[in-house]
């Protein structure tokens, strides 16, 4: 089987506003054919300052996996 996986992210911004995005992608596959494993991951963060006793902070993330095992009688 072989494996691949990509990954990136960028951050930035100001005084008032910074932000951070993620995204990884991996794709693994068995020796057999139905032996395959794929991932995709993404996160945000994002936070500002609204008044200087206030700040707002928003964070999500999503992930998505499919894993195919092959069948055997070992049930």
């Amino acid at each position: 089987g072989d494996r691949a996986a990509f990954g990136a992210s960028a951050r930035g911004g100001g005084d008032r506003v910074q932000y951070f995005t993620s995204a990884d992608w991996q794709n693994e596959t068995g020796v057999q054919v139905t032996n395959a494993e794929r991932r995709y991951n993404l996160r945000g963060n994002f936070q500002t300052q609204l008044r200087p006793n206030w700040q707002l902070n928003v964070s999500s993330g999503y992930l998505s996996s499919r894993l195919q095992l092959p069948v055997n009688d070992n049930s």
